[in-house]
């Protein structure tokens, strides 16, 4: 259960944040920040399947931590090279 929510956490904490850097800090109007977002909520609703499919045949421990450790590898700089 600690690692449903840690992953839920994660990728809300993603999306939201991004709902606010894009037109706040990026100056990207408010239509074209939830486009972007619309298409990658769109990418990530068939990545799921994949990914679960991934967590039976590996466990779930290890793709949750693999999945950790790439936020904490590359959030810094996707957001930095948005810039």
């Amino acid at each position: 259960m600690p690692g449903c929510v840690l992953r839920g956490l994660l990728a809300h904490t993603s999306n939201i944040y991004t709902l606010y850097y894009l037109p706040t800090i990026l100056k990207i109007d408010v239509k074209t920040t939830q486009t972007i977002m619309a298409a990658a909520i769109v990418f990530q609703l068939p990545s799921l399947i994949f990914f679960g499919w991934l967590s039976d045949r590996i466990g779930r421990k290890k793709l949750m931590m693999m999945g950790c450790l790439l936020a904490v590898i590359f959030y810094f700089p996707i957001f930095k090279a948005m810039v």
